[in-house]
């Protein structure tokens, strides 16, 4: 495994498994349009993993960007809002989570 990113490491640390079909069919990531996230669903794409991009701005150039990709899915959702997040990670069975510990403080 010497040639796998970062990303696979942090993604088989997680439970994912990166090398066979047990792994997640669907993985919600909170942050796709962001560095960590970003470079997690294109991990995930890479190995054939479907990807639902969550995004505050599914309007943003970033964002139209994910939805070209083959296997990206963005849904709108608000870290403060519940019932937006269960409606973005419906249908998910994983899920890479980041957030900005210092926004709003």
């Amino acid at each position: 495994f010497k040639d796998r990113c970062r990303c696979c490491e942090v993604l088989s640390a997680m439970g994912v498994c990166m090398s066979s079909s047990l792994g997640p069919s669907c993985v919600g990531v909170l942050g796709a349009t962001g560095q960590q996230g970003g470079a997690v669903l294109q991990a995930l794409v890479a190995k054939g993993v479907s990807v639902v991009a969550i995004t505050r701005n599914p309007s943003s150039e970033k964002a139209k960007a994910l939805a070209g990709l083959s296997k990206v899915e963005v849904r709108q959702a608000d870290l403060d809002d519940q019932k937006s997040l269960e409606a973005a990670f419906s249908g998910c069975d994983g899920a890479f989570v980041v957030a900005n510990f210092w926004e709003g403080m």
